[in-house]
């Protein structure tokens, strides 16, 4: 049976569990331990508009419901178990913004698109914590349709591993170009935890909630499509072993679902590269071993007045990239 909504008087409403603000703890799961999660459903729905003192109505407009959050435990486990996982490493906050500001351009503009049909998670890691977020198409074709983001931060209720829902947001493919094309447009429905009494500095760096919520969601979907549209890119399929299947097969249960692994490592490199190479700064390469570079796409017009996008490319994407990355601090965990 599926466990109901709550609502107790000292506790927000929560998928399945009662807690409060101080019962949620820091997890920090592996890809295989986060796709065990989805495939228990298990995830949460948390209101902390109770706590939120003269911004408590505001934040409970945007509190999570009892069938969102059915909805969105249902696409996350169909995702899951459909193989549409995709795991991209680590990601520096630099490569996250970088999402942000070169991505979502040419998203608005029908340049880059998502890759699925259907609901797909994302999953990152981010100074010590993972980030995954349910992607989920919005139209007919992938490319330049509008698309819903629910962030799924990883916790502990009471001890338990859950994903709980956060940030929000539907980024809404415009019919017309914006004026300024640097723009895009976006529906917001903030964590109510943005709401909190000090979460002004602690949780959105100054910004409203919605500003905020924004980029935390936004940015870094913008940098998923951005390398999946680049030429170059390692990319791999991770599938549990045939020996591992058949005995579960025998125990009469489910396969493990395979994700795919794309291996940022060499164009999160490009983009420190290409930030150092605008300061000024040395990049350390030769003539023989030229640094990993993005060379960038650009649109192509035709007499016709038909507009392609030349896509980008990630140039020297080899061992050398790696081990710059390696070079420059980044500890990427080994997933299973």
């Amino acid at each position: 049976m599926k466990p109901a909504m709550l609502n107790h008087p000292d506790y927000g409403n929560v998928f399945g569990v009662e807690i409060g603000p101080g019962d949620l703890g820091n997890w920090s799961p592996t890809v295989a331990q986060m796709r065990d999660v989805a495939l228990r459903r298990w995830v949460t729905g948390p209101n902390f508009a109770p706590w939120c003192g003269e911004k408590q109505a505001l934040a409970e407009s945007f509190a999570p419901h009892q069938r969102e959050v059915e909805t969105i435990s249902e696409m996350t486990c169909d995702a899951v178990r459909a193989g549409r996982l995709i795991d991209f490493g680590f990601w520096p906050n630099e490569a996250i913004k970088f999402g942000g500001t070169r991505g979502g351009p040419l998203w608005s503009r029908g340049f880059i698109g998502q890759p699925f049909m259907d609901p797909w998670v994302l999953y990152h890691t981010w100074e010590g914590l993972p980030g995954i977020y349910l992607v989920n198409p919005k139209g007919d074709k992938p490319t330049g349709n509008s698309f819903e983001i629910c962030e799924l931060q990883p916790a502990t209720a009471k001890g338990d591993p859950m994903l709980t829902i956060a940030d929000r947001g539907t980024f809404i493919f415009p019919e017309t170009p914006f004026t300024d094309w640097r723009k895009y447009g976006a529906h917001l429905a903030p964590s109510t935890a943005r709401y909190l009494p000090g979460a002004e500095d602690t949780l959105n760096n100054g910004k409203d909630p919605a500003g905020a919520a924004a980029g935390n969601i936004g940015d870094p979907v913008m940098l998923a499509m951005l390398i999946l549209n680049t030429r170059n890119v390692e990319r791999e399929t991770i599938r549990a072993s045939d020996k591992l299947q058949r005995a579960r097969a025998k125990s009469n249960k489910p396969p493990i679902p395979s994700y795919d692994r794309v291996h940022s490592a060499a164009y999160v490199t490009a983009i420190t590269n290409r930030a150092k190479s605008r300061r000024g700064e040395s990049l350390g390469g030769t003539h023989a071993s030229p640094v990993p570079h993005i060379r960038m796409g650009h649109p192509r017009e035709y007499a016709s007045g038909r507009t392609i996008f030349i896509r980008d490319t990630l140039v020297n994407a080899n061992e050398t990239a790696r081990a710059e990355f390696a070079r420059q601090g980044y500890v990427v965990r080994p997933q299973p």
